[in-house]
This record gives C-alpha cells, sequence and structure tokens, in this order.
C-alpha cells in the first residue's frame, strides 16, 4: 500500500474529526504518538505548526509527503511521551491517538502532555474499546475467536490495554484536565479492503 494510500485510509478528517473544530491557522498543535503520521499531515492544514512525536522513527514518508507537497509546516521527532523534550507551556493543542492504551502509566503520559500545553488548551485523546468491537459475517466464530487471542496478546505479551477507551474521562481527570468531554465513534470497515487493512493493523 502507497503512503497516499494511507493517508487515504487513515485521514485526520476520520480519526481526529473530533479535535479538528478547536484547531484555528493560528493553532500549534503536537501529535504525540503520531506514528507514521498520516493523521499528522492532514492536521497540518488546519493549524499554523504541527510537530509529531513517537517512540519509534517511521517518519521517512511523512517527510518526503510533505517536501514533495509543500507543506512547510511540520516536523517530525524521535520522543517519549514520558519525557517529551519540549518546553512549558508551548502547544495550543494535543493529539494523542490509539496511544494511551500503549501506555503502562498513561496518566504520567498525560501528565506530560498537560505540561506542554499552554494554559487553556486542548488535547484530544482516542483510544481503541475492543468491548465495543462489532463483527459479523460468514466466518464470525473465527474471527471471535481470532480477536479473543489478538485481545489476550495485547494484555499478556504487549502490556496493552484493549478497553482503555472506556476509562479516558477518569484518567484525564486523574492527570489534572478539568473541562472532560467524552464521545464514541464507530468505524465501519465495509470493503474487502477496508477489513484486510483492519485485520492487519
Amino acid at each position: 500500500m502507497s503512503f497516499e494510500q494511507r493517508i487515504a485510509q487513515r485521514s485526520a478528517g476520520v480519526y481526529a474529526d473530533f479535535l479538528i473544530p478547536h484547531l484555528t491557522p493560528e493553532t500549534d498543535i503536537l501529535d504525540v504518538g503520531c506514528g507514521p503520521g498520516t493523521i499528522s499531515l492532514g492536521l497540518a492544514h488546519h493549524v499554523r505548526s504541527l510537530i509529531g512525536v513517537d517512540f519509534e522513527d517511521d517518519f521517512d514518508d511523512a517527510r518526503a509527503y510533505a517536501e514533495a507537497l509543500g507543506i512547510g509546516n511540520v516536523e517530525f521527532r524521535v520522543g517519549d511521551v514520558y519525557r517529551l523534550d519540549l518546553p512549558d507551556d508551548t502547544f495550543d493543542a494535543c493529539l494523542a491517538h490509539s496511544m494511551l492504551e500503549t501506555l503502562e502509566r498513561p496518566v504520567d503520559g498525560l501528565r506530560e502532555i498537560r505540561r506542554v500545553l499552554k494554559p487553556g488548551g486542548v488535547v484530544g485523546v482516542a483510544s481503541v474499546e475492543y468491548g465495543g468491537l462489532i463483527l459479523a459475517g460468514p466466518d464470525e466464530p473465527i474471527l471471535r475467536r481470532f480477536y479473543a487471542i489478538r485481545e489476550e496478546l495485547w494484555q499478556r505479551e504487549w502490556g496493552l490495554d484493549p478497553h482503555r477507551g472506556r476509562a479516558l474521562r477518569g484518567l484525564l481527570h486523574e492527570a489534572g484536565f478539568e473541562r472532560v468531554a467524552a464521545s464514541t465513534m464507530y468505524l465501519s470497515y465495509g470493503t474487502r479492503e477496508g477489513v484486510r487493512s483492519f485485520g492487519l493493523g
């Protein structure tokens, strides 16, 4: 799959739609756990500047794409959410998509995000919630078994939390965020390509 296809499949308009209304052309935003930068590049069109940070250096495609399209307001860095190499009160907004479920200490990660946000800044957090997974089709029993095994691997082998989504409001309050609003969205993988991508993701 090309990087352009990955951007189309994992666009900011779908995966960060809850944050976009809070962004302006004067916004400086941090994208923590940005992965390969597909959502970051979509957000860049809405803001003054964007810094994407991830634990792994997987930014070559995003950097090449940004250069080819003249997207000059993005920067990608390797970093650790527990120790962001950034000054206090730097950003107007932060996105943390599909990142908190990977952390052993999510409240510590959120406190570090809060440190680099300006007073009154906004954070948009999204986490998977496997309790809401809806599976159907001719191979449903096999799919259910597959995801039961995958969930067990998440928890036992990788130390991830496939149910972090249900805890987000409490985690944000514990980290010191005051006005917390929660919402839920379902993504439907209704094509052969979408199902394949979700299964491999």
